[in-house]
């Protein structure tokens, strides 16, 4: 079974400015990289844009600081089969030409 492709979107500029106010999401680890805790969680109804998935920054066990959404995603389903228009035989000017 295939599992399912997410996509979305995260907006960099929120998770700029919170890593700036020092949120404590971010932390700097011993390689230098700076590394982010988030919380994804799939919602039960989908919003206007059809997206079911949502990002937050993570918080600390002993904060009670309200942390920031800072994107959207939903399930892509690549499987879906794309629907063809069907043509009658009148319409297709080939179909005297076909062998069946």
């Amino acid at each position: 079974m295939k599992k399912p492709i997410i996509t979305g979107s995260i907006c960099f500029t929120d998770l700029m400015e919170a890593a700036k106010a020092g949120n404590k999401a971010f932390s700097r680890a011993a390689n230098g990289k700076v590394y982010l805790s988030f919380v994804a969680w799939e919602k039960d109804e989908d919003d206007k844009f059809g997206n079911n998935i949502s990002f937050q920054l993570s918080k600390p066990k002993d904060s009670e600081e309200k942390q920031p959404y800072f994107g959207n995603a939903k399930f892509y389903n690549s499987e879906k089969p794309k629907e063809t228009p069907k043509q009658d035989e009148e319409e297709n000017p080939f179909s005297d030409q076909l062998p069946f």
